[in-house]
């Protein structure tokens, strides 16, 4: 057959140019391996996943209406007594924030001493002023300035700046040697609401120039004078002129904006409330402030820039709205008494304010219909319940809060009212949908009184009847327990931007702090770790770097100190109190084997600022010796859990079963990588981290495409990609840090996002990506990485993500297109359920190959193979994993794509052989419905032989292994 096989490929060598009979006799050798006795990696255990927000029961999320965090990380870029010395940017965020927006904000100022990070100071910000001419920085960026031989020139504002208010401008003149000129004098405009929303493009004559962000000032070189400003309402344009003295040695103009006339403005500072006498607290050049604060208001006029006033940044809290004369709202601490027996009312509750009679509305935009993915589709089998604690004041009788839909159900559903009385009570309907939407357009819940008077409102939510609010449902739970998943990676709190504090992070369920104006993730540890126990997988917690060390000694008090009450009191464990109250009786630690610590993600990362290292030094001040951003990271990570295990509640059980997690950069595998680097000043921490992707943005390769070209480049990502990467990592850890454990923080296949990296997505694009990425080829590929991987020595994998979607890093489709699991989550799944075992050395004497050729998907490659075969054993019991990475027609026209396929055992006989296959054609997906599946056959035992052929007496055809297809022969009772 195999001869009949070649003859017919060679016939169709000539359809296929570049290609010859050597390439085809490669590309069909039969593969053959010897699989020994000698253990090349000890049992890594199952692979793990990572959860996002998960396919949580709740519809409206940040419901809670707690404070709202403003922390963020920034390093000084000068010494001071009492100063943070920041660049201009930093303290505005670009032009974002008002002077007064951090005052009264917590800092905390760290610096490395004897190579060890020490704490040097806290303080509180006594003032921070950002009030001065903005525009040089983006001269600076843009290597640019007006020519010196112009007079005038345009400037617009963006089409989200604020109206009705002064605007202020001048010119700045600029030497030939990037000195500048004191600003000219002011010309003012009043921007009112006829300005329009599109203005036009500014056309000015530049000349090219590198220009300091910091330009020093020149006092010989005399400004620009009469200065003046014109707008044109119809394009939004400014005019800008001025006269200049002729014969002056200029390199050009840099147009000056301010949101304040200049007897205004006083720069940019931030100072703190102390100035110590001692100068080894005084803030040095590189050290490292965190600055924590928390508002329950939001005066946008007072904190935000006019340059940003409309757009989100400046936005209320989704859910709220902008103040007017009449309506207004703010977070404040629960008027008492409150219910008896209510313990997840957290630290505020919503304050809503109508002077008159008009209506005031909170609302999200939630759900919409199946002709687009982005909403959730509510269903008309199911019910729905609202729920929220309210109480009224300041208008005599019952207030009328109005519970109903805008959008596509607005005529459909008739609203639901409540009379709120004046003493906190908790209020709860049920309602259904009619029908399940179609249309793409989105519908919005809301709440709405009519005033005069006043509404305290706490805890709103939505959630599907019969499932517990924020918990996963029955189905999904199962589905978990079935996957044989070690780890719960919870993702959703970090990437925070404003990061959170402890208190919230351990609030009872659903009590989360607001990021910033931004909605943040309902759960907590509280109902994480609940979902995490009830899947019967291990936490992998991540939580942002932002916290104190009074907090991470409350996270360690909450996990793992025992609360009695006959003998323990709130004030003595107030962590551990909290612990109790909330229903968990027993610490946490011991609801667990293992726990897996991380902090923050990729922080190597500035798509995640401020919480990374990347592009960061700092000097010992000891012996000025300079440290690099991984080594930052490390000093960082071995600081924290110093702090951890000074806890008096550090126990040995703790000390057992916490392993500390470095997230390290996968293009990075030298020595001195990113991650290698904090390994080297992280002794304590246990794993060091990499992403392994099959393909996507992660991994810096263009878009996936269907066909089989699209297929084969995926199947042979492991071969090509991954199993080099792996060697170059473990090679130099061998030298450099001994037995340090590699794995990786995320894998699976890999997507794009419209705008990361450059790249442009169509949504023609985006679903050929999630048809290639959730095919059968995509499932195979995955479980060949992760084994290579496992084979290399890594000990911990994890897929991201553990989710329903049709798009990007998800498991399982939505439940309104099956809910069946996806090739990749499958495969992996069956590697935990009957693959598991310590690998055994892997021998190969023969296999079909191919030669990549340089190209945007992959690397010059010679004598790829397109088979792999992995064995694992556990006690009586044999796995053998055959994996074929061919695919049909592809890369020789005509080829079927099977391989003769024969592997020496190292067993004579097995009580039982059982075939797990998934095959198929590699294009087959999941994304409708559940085409790819995983076949079980019971096989004689007679095939139990040192010599095992793939072929028809093995549960396979004579042409050997199917393309992109995953055999697993599990023997049991083995000799």
């Amino acid at each position: 057959m195999f001869v009949i096989k070649l003859f017919l490929v060679l016939l169709g060598i000539g359809l296929f140019t570049g290609c010859s009979a050597d390439d085809s006799i490669e590309l069909n050798r039969p593969a053959e391996f010897v699989v020994h006795s000698e253990i090349q990696t000890s049992d890594p255990g199952p692979y793990s996943f990572t959860v996002e927000e998960g396919p949580i029961n709740s519809w409206i999320p940040g419901g809670a209406f707690e404070p709202m965090s403003f922390r963020t990380k920034v390093h000084a870029a000068g010494s001071s007594p009492n100063e943070i010395i920041l660049p201009k940017e930093e303290i505005d965020g670009w032009e974002t924030f008002k002077s007064g927006f951090f005052t009264g904000a917590k800092v905390r100022i760290y610096r490395i001493v004897k190579g060890r990070l020490q704490k040097i100071r806290e303080d509180r910000i006594r003032e921070h002023q950002a009030s001065g001419w903005n525009g040089i920085q983006e001269a600076s960026a843009d290597k640019r300035l007006i020519s010196p031989a112009a007079d005038s020139a345009q400037v617009a504002l963006e089409p989200w700046s604020r109206r009705n208010t002064h605007y202020y401008f001048c010119v700045f003149g600029i030497d030939t040697q990037g000195r500048m000129s004191r600003s000219s004098n002011t010309a003012a405009l009043y921007i009112d609401d006829s300005y329009p929303d599109q203005p036009g493009q500014p056309r000015n004559q530049h000349v090219e120039f590198t220009l300091s962000a910091w330009p020093k000032p020149s006092d010989s070189l005399h400004p620009p004078g009469d200065v003046t400003a014109q707008l044109d309402n119809s394009s939004g344009l400014i005019t800008l002129n001025w006269k200049v003295e002729p014969g002056r040695d200029l390199a050009g103009f840099v147009i000056g904006r301010s949101d304040y006339p200049p007897e205004q403005q006083k720069g940019y500072h931030l100072i703190l409330e102390h100035s110590p006498d001692d100068p080894q607290l005084h803030v040095q050049t590189g050290d490292m402030v965190f600055i924590d604060q928390y508002r329950r208001s939001w005066e946008k006029e007072k904190l935000f820039t006019n340059r940003i006033f409309n757009s989100r940044e400046a936005a209320p809290p989704d859910l709220l709205f902008d103040h007017t004369e009449d309506s207004r709202w703010s977070f404040v601490s629960h008027p008492l008494p409150l219910p008896d027996g209510v313990i997840d009312h957290g630290s505020t509750c919503l304050l809503l304010e109508a002077d008159r009679d008009n209506k005031v509305e909170i609302g999200i935009y939630n759900h919409a219909g199946i002709a687009q993915q982005w909403y959730n589709v509510l269903d008309p089998e199911k019910q729905y319940t609202v729920e929220f604690m309210a109480k009224r004041a300041g208008v005599d009788g019952p207030a009328r809060l109005v519970f109903g839909f805008e959008g596509p159900y607005e005529a459909d559903i008739a609203p639901i009212i409540f009379n709120v009385g004046e003493q906190w009570e908790k209020y709860r309907a049920v309602f259904s949908v009619p029908h399940k939407l179609k249309e793409e357009r989105p519908g919005r819940m809301v709440l709405s009184f009519t005033g005069p008077g006043k509404l305290f409102l706490d805890n709103w939510r939505v959630y599907e009847a019969g499932t517990p609010f924020l918990d996963f449902t029955r189905k999904d739970y199962q589905m978990l327990k079935d996957s044989g998943m070690a780890f719960f990676r919870a993702h959703s709190n970090i990437r925070s931007r404003w990061g959170y504090s402890m208190k919230s992070f351990t609030d009872p369920i659903g009590n989360s702090e607001l990021w910033g104006n931004s909605l943040s993730t309902s759960h907590g540890l509280s109902s994480l770790l609940r979902i995490i126990k009830n899947s019967g997988c291990n936490p992998w917690l991540q939580i942002e770097m932002c916290m104190d060390e009074e907090e991470w000694l409350g996270f360690v008090e909450y996990f793992c100190a025992p609360f009695d009450p006959d003998h323990d009191t709130p004030f003595k464990k107030p962590w551990a109190h909290k612990r109790y109250l909330q229903g968990q009786k027993e610490p946490w630690l011991g609801q667990f084997d293992r726990v897996l610590f991380e902090i923050s993600n990729e922080t190597w990362n500035p798509l995640f600022k401020p919480w990374f290292f990347n592009w960061i030094s700092m000097v010992d001040q000891a012996d000025k010796h300079q440290y690099n951003s991984g080594e930052i990271y490390g000093l960082f990570q071995e600081y924290v859990i110093g702090v951890l295990k000074s806890s008096p509640y550090w126990s040995r059980e703790a000390e057992q079963k916490f392993e500390f997690v470095l997230g390290g950069w996968a293009q990075q595998t030298g020595k001195d990588g990113y991650g290698q680097q904090a390994r080297r000043m992280s002794p304590s921490s246990h794993h060091l981290m990499i992403a392994a992707y099959n393909g996507g943005w992660d991994e810096k390769k263009p878009p996936a495409k269907t066909g089989p070209k699209g297929y084969f480049d995926a199947l042979t990502w492991a071969a090509i990609e991954s199993r080099p990467r792996a060697m170059a990592l473990l090679q130099r850890l061998d030298e450099t840090h001994g037995a340090n454990l590699l794995g990786t923080y995320e894998g699976g296949p890999g997507y794009h996002l419209d705008g990361l990296n450059g790249v442009t997505m169509t949504q023609e694009q985006v679903e050929q990506e999630a048809m290639t990425m959730k095919s059968l080829a995509a499932g195979t590929a995955t479980l060949d990485l992760f084994l290579t991987q496992s084979y290399l020595g890594f000990a911990v994998q994890n897929f991201f993500t553990f989710s329903r979607n049709r798009f990007y890093w998800s498991s399982h489709a939505k439940w309104r297109d099956g809910g069946q699991p996806y090739p990749s989550w499958k495969a992996l799944s069956l590697y935990n359920n009957q693959g598991r075992g310590d690998f055994l050395k892997v021998e190969t004497i023969s296999s079909p190959t191919w030669d990549f050729t340089e190209s945007d998907r992959h690397k010059l490659t010679k004598d790829v193979p397109l088979v792999a075969v992995y064995a694992t054993k556990k006690g009586g019991r044999l796995n053998l994993f055959i994996i074929s990475r061919k695919v049909i027609d592809y890369p020789l026209h005509g080829d079927d794509g099977y391989s003769p396929v024969t592997v020496h055992l190292p067993i004579s006989t097995a009580e039982s052989v059982t075939l797990y296959r998934m095959t198929g054609d590699p294009a087959s997906h999941n994304l409708d419905t559940d085409q790819v599946r995983i076949e079980r056959l019971e096989l004689p035992k007679s095939v139990a032989k040192k010599r095992f052929i793939v072929g028809e007496q093995s549960g396979s055809s004579a042409e050997g292994l199917p393309p992109a297809s995953v055999f697993l022969y599990v023997f049991d009772g083995i000799q």
